[in-house]
């Protein structure tokens, strides 16, 4: 076949192997530029960065020229540096591609992604016109259309999941109403949903730099740190991942990474039930985002506002539930206790999630995007550690006692038989009597004057 059909099932798995195959002929020339097809493309989009424009142009290039062995062609560059993209004869933007009316809030689409280049800021809020209008009409909306503005916010980082995870609650309480999808909700809902709704004009407005740190540069990832917070309540929970790095100078700095929230199953679970499922979120957020950067991470910190987990984290996970045993050691297959650290409610980012509080939709300085403050300090100014709690008996497993008793004499003197079938004999003669005393009846058939081999036994 000299082209892949469009539509076909394994028209992406063969365009993505011979894409690589042909990138991996020109791995001894071009190491840099091979490394950058094989991690840094996404089906047909490529997207990375790099130090200078130098650099970035001249990889680009070459990358275009890679691609054309094989039959491809980049198209379309879209940098925040003019300079790049007057190298790669791409300096004028492109007004069909734009998604805004204003022609001041123009951005680029990046893998999903709205892309401020001249401020260099990412956004993902834009709702729809029929959903705009669902939520202007004043009118209840059906299950269907909650769903449908939900799921038409593009968030795969989680960065806006303090906000969104509220409308994930209110979709589960539609659910847990046994509403239909063509069905209006209750007035309770619906009052709800105006006030989850009315968070999206404050949405709208955020901008969120692309860049972790404005000093980007590899000497200021050398002391890399990874902080993740978990927090969870009886409707949900979450995890948010930070990194911390220290200036030229020595200043600690701490940008948002990633973020993930959960509803709380349907069932009721105990808060401390939550805060584990929350440990859990955040060992694999951690997991996660380590496996996905290029820059590694020198110390990585898991940070928690409950004392259970980390007695549960401690103790002897054996005499735990399946439920508390089962997530005790998967938490602790990902990580290792003394990276696990207390640290105080009001101190804790990831809370913002799991409650509605007086701030549901933060701004860019707010520590949902900036860390808590106490991370801008020095170590010995974190929240000090208390001292380790004792065994929590909730979720024990049961312990089962058997008592028995003995006979405090003996029936039948052993030492007046000398052998051992006329002792058998006895004792089996006496089983019948004792049993026809039970029964009140006598067995008087003529072969049952013989012992029967049950008896015997």
């Amino acid at each position: 076949m000299d082209v892949a059909t469009f539509g076909s099932t394994c028209s992406p798995a063969s365009a993505q192997h011979v894409k690589n195959k042909n990138a991996e002929e020109f791995a001894d020339l071009f190491s840099r530029v091979v490394e950058g097809i094989l991690k840094s493309h996404y089906v047909d989009d490529y997207l990375d960065s790099f130090e200078n424009d130098e650099e970035a142009e001249r990889v680009s290039r070459e990358i275009a020229t890679i691609h054309q062995k094989g039959g491809f062609y980049l198209r379309t560059w879209v940098s925040n540096s003019a300079g790049v993209l007057r190298g790669l004869k791409e300096a004028s933007a492109n007004p069909s591609k734009s998604l805004w009316l204003n022609a001041a809030d123009r951005g680029d689409l990046v893998l999903g992604m709205l892309w401020q280049t001249s401020e260099d800021e990412l956004f993902s809020m834009e709702i729809k016109e029929e959903i705009q209008l669902v939520i202007d009409n004043g009118k209840r909306p059906t299950k269907c259309q909650m769903l449908k503005c939900l799921m038409d916010v593009f968030d795969p980082l989680g960065l806006l999941s303090v906000s969104l995870v509220h409308g994930k609650i209110l979709l589960q309480d539609v659910w847990r109403a046994g509403l239909q999808w063509d069905e209006q909700v209750t007035e309770e809902i619906f009052d709800r949903w105006v006030r989850w709704t009315g968070l999206f004009h404050k949405i709208r407005g955020l901008r969120i730099q692309r860049c972790y740190f404005k000093e980007a540069n590899v000497q200021l990832y050398d002391h890399l740190q990874l902080h993740v917070f978990v927090d969870a309540s009886k409707v949900a929970f979450s995890a948010v991942a930070y990194f911390r790095v220290i200036n030229t100078e020595g200043k600690a700095e701490c940008s948002i990474v990633a973020a993930k929230t959960k509803v709380a199953p349907l069932k009721p679970h105990s808060i401390p039930r939550m805060e584990l499922q929350a440990a859990v979120l955040g060992s694999g957020l951690m997991s996660f985002v380590e496996e996905n950067h290029s820059v590694k991470v020198k110390q990585r910190f898991l940070w928690s506002d409950s004392a259970t987990v980390f007695a549960w984290l401690r103790a002897d996970h054996r005499r735990y539930t399946q439920y508390v045993a089962y997530r005790g050691r998967e938490v602790l297959t990902t990580t290792v206790l003394p990276e696990w650290h207390w640290v105080p409610s009001k101190l804790n980012p990831a809370d913002a999630a799991t409650k509605w509080g007086k701030n549901p939709c933060p701004e860019e300085t707010d520590k949902w995007f900036k860390g808590p403050e106490f991370l801008r300090l020095a170590k010995e100014n974190w929240p000090k550690q208390p001292k380790p709690s004792k065994v929590p008996e909730e979720e024990m497993r049961p312990c089962f006692l058997i008592q028995g008793s003995t006979i405090p004499e003996v029936v039948i003197d052993f030492s007046r038989f000398s052998k051992w079938l006329r002792l058998l004999g006895a004792v089996a003669y006496v089983h019948r009597f004792v049993d026809n005393c039970r029964r009140r009846c006598r067995r008087e058939t003529p072969e049952l004057l013989h012992l029967s081999q049950e008896e015997l036994k």
